[in-house]
Formats: C-alpha cells, structure tokens, sequence
C-alpha cells in the first residue's frame, strides 16, 4: 500500500468442500457455484446439471482408429455440446451432440484426439 505495509497474515471464512467457483464464459463471466472440475476447462462442461450429476452421458467412436470419417454416438446427454481436441487441448470441433455425429477427419494431422461431453472423455486417433 501506499505507506509500504506488508501482510503478514490472511484469513478466510469456512471453505465449502467439493464445491468451486467458475467464471462463464471462462474468465470473463459472472461467478457461479459449480462441482469441482480438475484438469478441466469449465467451457467444456456444457452438458445440463442433471446429465452431469447422474454420470448418465456416454460415448462411442466408430471407426477407431480413423482416417476418413468417423461417427461419435452421444448417448444420455440433452442439450449438450460435445468438443474433439487434440493432445494440448486445442479444440478441432464443436457441435450440438446429436445421437449419431459425422466429422470428416480426412484433412486433421494423424495423432490422438480427445472427445468430451460432460465429464466424459474417449479418446480418438486419426491414422493416414
């Protein structure tokens, strides 16, 4: 400050366990209460309360490892926003879970991908 005081001590209130705070849109959004997400970007966790709580979304890849197409199935996951990112977590697509979903990989550099909805995350490789 500006008399050049150092804090020596900090102090909290009663810390909630399991529970934390996110900023939606991420960093830039108001604070609300969520679960805890580690290791996660909060954006990706699009899916309602409900599918989250009740573990109930699902994931299937065929073909498995891929080079032209693939289909991803979401099951259990209403309104939900499926995300395919590769191993830094860049984000290649994003769209609307439908229960059948095509992606065209045929141009995507060979490596292992990442699907999520929810909690949930399979993981992809793309062959040439």
């Amino acid at each position: 400050n500006a008399q050049n005081r150092i804090a020596d001590t900090l102090s909290f209130g009663k810390i909630t366990k399991n529970k934390s705070y996110s900023r939606i849109p991420n960093g830039t959004g108001s604070y609300i209460e969520k679960k805890t997400t580690f290791g996660y970007n909060n954006e990706w966790l699009s899916s309602t309360e409900a599918d989250l709580e009740a573990g109930s979304v699902s994931l299937k890849i065929v073909p498995n490892p891929a080079s032209e197409a693939v289909y991803i199935f979401v099951e259990g996951a209403s309104k939900a926003t499926f995300f395919v990112t590769n191993n830094v977590g860049h984000v290649f697509y994003r769209s609307a879970a439908q229960l059948q979903n095509e992606i065209d990989v045929s141009n995507w550099p060979a490596g292992t991908y990442f699907v999520k909805c929810g909690t949930v995350v399979e993981k992809m490789l793309i062959i040439k």
